[in-house]
This record gives structure tokens, sequence and C-alpha cells, in this order.
């Protein structure tokens, strides 16, 4: 199956559209994602186990007209389930992301333009609204540009339930399950 990691837009064919479907079981740079995703404290468990897993959907178009010059469409989702920590009582839980995305890469050379300067979209009549990213050297990076969007829709602050309280300050104590001498103390004087 086909995994490309980088497009090189002087050679990859116009008009032709390219479909891919990649998973952290069959293809290595989502596995290498995924793990980064959970980051080390995961890496030593069973894997076979795990009930992780990111799916990676990505059509990819090249386009060529006077005003964008060669550009490249990349249109797809990202659906994934990791392993994280609780950051109140660090207990291990799941989290998930599933992103849609349509952007348009153009030559680098149009990045100081008047045009797109200071755009962060694009209107095509290809695609309709697309966010605006620049290429340079000829060369999409892919790869680079999935791990990006996945990494700013991670929840920075997961929790497995609101009601979490947490770990005790003074010995760690996880307080979802019960309470420490420390927060009996507290709670009488009070």
């Amino acid at each position: 199956m086909l995994e490309i990691q980088t497009v090189n837009v002087r050679k990859f064919p116009l008009n032709n559209e390219t479909i891919m479907q990649l998973n952290n079981n069959d293809h290595q740079w989502p596995k290498l994602l995924l793990d980064e995703m959970e980051g080390d404290g995961f890496q030593n468990q069973e894997k076979e186990n795990r009930e992780s897993y990111l799916n990676l959907s990505i059509t990819i178009i090249k386009k060529e007209n006077s005003e964008l010059l060669e550009h490249i469409f990349l249109t797809g989702n990202i659906n994934a389930r990791y392993r994280t920590l609780c950051v109140r009582c660090v207990e291990e839980m799941y989290e998930q992301i599933d992103v849609d995305f349509k952007v348009c890469f153009i030559p680098s050379s149009l990045e100081k333009s008047e045009l797109y300067a200071d755009q962060l979209t694009l209107y095509t009549d290809h695609m309709g609204e697309v966010d605006l990213y620049f290429y340079s050297d000829n060369i999409v990076d892919i790869k680079e540009f999935i791990h990006e969007l996945i990494f700013l829709n991670l929840n920075q602050l997961p929790l497995h339930t609101e009601e979490c309280k947490g770990l005790c300050q003074v010995c760690g104590e996880n307080l979802n399950e019960k309470i420490c001498v420390h927060q009996q103390e507290s709670c009488c004087t009070l």
C-alpha cells in the first residue's frame, strides 16, 4: 500500500488524485506518531493489548495555474485513540481526536507577496476555502504536516472525569480511591 511521506511537487503528476489510507498497524510513520502521542510512559507496556489506534485518510492532488503556480491540495481525516494520563490523579486513560483537514500548499516564493503574506486561508474554485501553507525546495512534507496537526489537536489537560479529586499534595494518595490522613486532618481544622 502507498505510504508517501513527502511530495516532490515537480515530479508529482498534474491533476492526478492519489489516495492513501494509513494506520499504525500496517505503516511505520503512523505507528511512530502514535507512539509519540502516547509518550514514554507507555513504551514498555504490551502493544498487542492496547486499544490505541491512528488512522489517516489523505488525498493528494496537484494543480497548476498562473496565480498559485504549482500547488498541492491535501484533504483528509485523522482519527486516533491514544493512551494518556489524567492530569489530576495520573491514572491511565484514553483520549480521542477526529480532525478533518483541507489545505493547499503553494510555493514559498509567494509567501512575501501582498496577496498571501497575511493569509491563513485561501478560496479556490477547485476546493472552496482551504487552509494555506507554503512549501519550499519543491517538497511538501506530509508527515510533518500530519504531525503538527495531531499535536495541535491533542488535549493538553486530559481528565478521566470532571469530578476527579486528584492526588494528596502531601503523600500522593489517589483521593478518588480513599481519603488519606492529610485530607482528614484538613477537613477537621475548618
